[in-house]
């Protein structure tokens, strides 16, 4: 069920760096290295969250080419400060994408698929990498590789999968068949290796150098792994693709069955044609869960399914209540992250403890509660006395989405602002939709763009998300922004130590499933040698401790998980243009705990620098199963 919060959430402190006050800058032009960095693909329970994320860009280096300067005012307390060019005709640094010999194939008639993939030896599809394998991208994209074969065609050929290292939100994956010993990636069945560097261009291939005689297939697609945009299921109708993106479905890759685990159950709910559906419940109270669907077809991919309906995806419902009003409030089911989710919370009794509140425009009668005994409405409204504690620092003197005098109210005030309504969705669950003005919020908060050319170079900057805030002004994106060699950058006159904005990602929140649990007196030791594996430098490091260090949760234990590039191109996806070479993009989800509780470990690695490299980190708090601001 779509969720696109429009509440604001709290601006972070944007630090300026000490510059000289005049800047003699050598600009250079001249060739940069391939763009070979794999970029994913881009993409909520009751709560939004809050993404703090810093971006370093670092360009390559090239020839002399001129001199310019930049001024700045030495009086000025803003994070803004005059900047002065002498000349705005700075060349950009091109990095172009691979050149790869594009041939369609022929496609099997039908396939076996193995029920489990079975792990061969690496393919002959790539080029080995020359340099340092310690810093060369290349070498680390490729070496980092597993190789799957999944099935075969009744025409002899073979199918394949090339798999990046796991990360909460799956395994990134391209696609290979195998046919009269000859290799080609089929496009599109592949994500890893083909995006575009701007927004709904064309997808180029970004990966490795092929070997000679391996092809790309720009058109051919295996009928088992095609699935419709729209499935029904027990009669409720879902879509396979995320409801505001003009993205094809995307697949994720199993190359083993999901486990049970604390955090997540996955329970078999029947089979349709395409598939096997499956819920996948994180919650579980006596009162309430919140769970997804998710379809496992033949082949070992699953995707994500989208409750489709009259309420699923509108932004305010339509709904006309007892006593004649209209709807004016944004009401949302559960999801989790800062951006848009799949999950729902579904009630765990029956009608009889409900009475009509209203109607939608169709006729969908919608529920309240029939007194305020009921277990569901007493946990949201100590949910929301808890927030009532924080509420002036959330409404920051600005009352434009929460209303001070709507909190700290007793459960039958809150019950008369209609908190939550529930509405009888066609497999006959009710879903619980929670009025989003009574839950402290919060999107995609503070990611921040530092630059670090070698050169001085222009850049353009745009994000997969609505951009409620920003420094400077966002508007359609930041063009023409003037990054410098010592991280100042400059647009429209003035003079800037980075770019940040506010806003609520397009994608949607992965499942948290593995990372690990420490002692709270341990977290931030344990978080800065997690830092240093990541790869991150010192002022990096330094400017992460210094926002969540005290923020890391008052409780006995401490659940740390870092979400990966592939993540959090699905969830916001950052657009740069020239295209960077390295894509370095981490994110911490860190949840207090009462006592310990055992994850599967993750594998926590550094991507080497090379050329024009993007770095940015992020994070948040959950509590239990709903995220936190904090």
């Amino acid at each position: 069920m779509e969720v696109n919060n429009q509440a604001d959430a709290d601006n972070a402190e944007n630090g300026v760096n000490k510059q000289p006050e005049e800047l003699h800058v050598q600009v250079e032009s001249g060739s940069a290295p391939a763009d070979v960095e794999v970029k994913k693909r881009r993409f909520k329970h009751k709560k939004m969250v809050l993404i703090i994320a810093v971006t370093a860009l670092v360009f390559g280096s090239g020839s002399a080419a001129a001199t310019y300067f930049i001024t700045r005012n030495g009086n000025s307390s803003n994070s803004s400060e005059q900047l002065a060019v002498s000349d705005a005709n700075i060349p950009s640094v091109a990095l172009d994408a691979k050149s790869v010999l594009e041939l369609s194939g022929k496609i099997a008639g039908s396939y076996t698929w193995l029920d489990t993939p079975k792990q061969v030896e690496k393919l002959p599809l790539f080029k080995n990498p020359e340099g340092n394998p310690e810093t060369d991208v290349e070498f680390q994209v490729v070496s980092s590789s597993d190789y799957y074969l999944i099935g075969s065609g009744n025409d002899g050929s073979e199918i394949y999968v090339v798999a990046g290292p796991d990360e909460p939100g799956g395994r990134p994956y391209n696609v290979v068949i195998k046919r009269d010993n000859q290799y080609s990636i089929i496009k599109n069945h592949s994500g890893s290796y083909f995006y575009s560097t701007v927004e709904g261009g064309p997808k180029d291939y970004h990966g490795p150098e092929l070997l000679s005689g391996v092809t790309v297939d720009p058109t051919s697609t295996i009928p088992d792994m095609s699935v419709p945009e729209e499935i029904t299921f027990k009669g409720q109708k879902f879509s396979t693709k995320y409801p505001t993106s003009s993205e094809p479905t995307y697949m994720m890759f199993m190359s083993k069955l999901p486990e049970n685990s604390e955090f997540l159950n996955y329970q078999e709910s029947g089979k349709i044609n395409e598939g096997t559906i499956y819920e996948s419940i994180s919650k579980d109270d006596a009162s309430y869960r919140v769970s997804s669907f998710e379809l496992r077809i033949k082949p070992p991919f699953y995707m994500t399914l989208y409750l489709k309906g009259e309420l699923s995806n509108q932004q305010i419902d339509p709904i006309v209540w007892n006593d004649g009003s209209k709807n004016s409030i944004d009401y949302q089911s559960a999801g989790r992250g800062c951006g848009s989710g799949n999950r729902n919370e579904i009630a765990k009794f029956g009608k009889d403890q409900l009475v009509q509140i209203g109607k939608s425009e169709k006729g969908q009668i919608i529920y309240g509660f029939k007194d305020t005994s009921n277990i569901l409405l007493i946990k949201h409204h100590d949910e929301y006395i808890d927030d009532s504690k924080n509420i002036d620092q959330w409404i920051g003197g600005e009352e434009t989405v929460y209303k001070k005098a709507n909190f700290g109210l007793d459960i039958n005030a809150y019950n008369a602002l209609r908190p939550l309504y529930l509405v009888e969705d066609g497999i006959g669950r009710m879903l619980v939709f929670s009025r989003q003005d009574l839950v402290v919020v919060g999107g995609c908060a503070k990611p921040v763009i530092y630059a670090y050319p070698t050169v001085p170079t222009l850049i353009d900057v745009t994000v997969g998300a609505d951009v409620t805030v920003s420094d400077p002004l966002y508007e359609s994106g930041w063009m023409n922004v003037l990054a410098m060699p010592n991280g100042l950058l400059g647009y429209n006159g003035r003079q800037y130590d980075s770019l940040f904005w506010e806003g609520y990602g397009y994608g949607e929140y992965p499942e948290i499933h593995e990372g690990i649990v420490v002692e709270r007196n341990s977290a931030e030791d344990t978080l800065r040698m997690q830092l240093a594996q990541l790869g991150l430098n010192e002022k990096e490091t330094s400017d992460f401790m210094g926002f969540w260090a005290a923020k890391i949760p008052n409780t006995p234990y401490v659940r740390l998980t870092w979400l990966g590039t592939n993540d959090m191109e699905r969830l916001a996806p950052l657009y740069v243009s020239p295209a960077p070479d390295t894509r370095i993009r981490v994110f911490l989800d860190m949840e207090g705990l009462e006592t310990y509780q055992q994850m599967q470990p993750q594998r926590l690695t550094s991507t080497p620098r090379r050329g024009f490299t993007v770095v940015e980190w992020g994070g948040l708090v959950t509590d239990g199963s709903v995220p936190l601001l904090r």
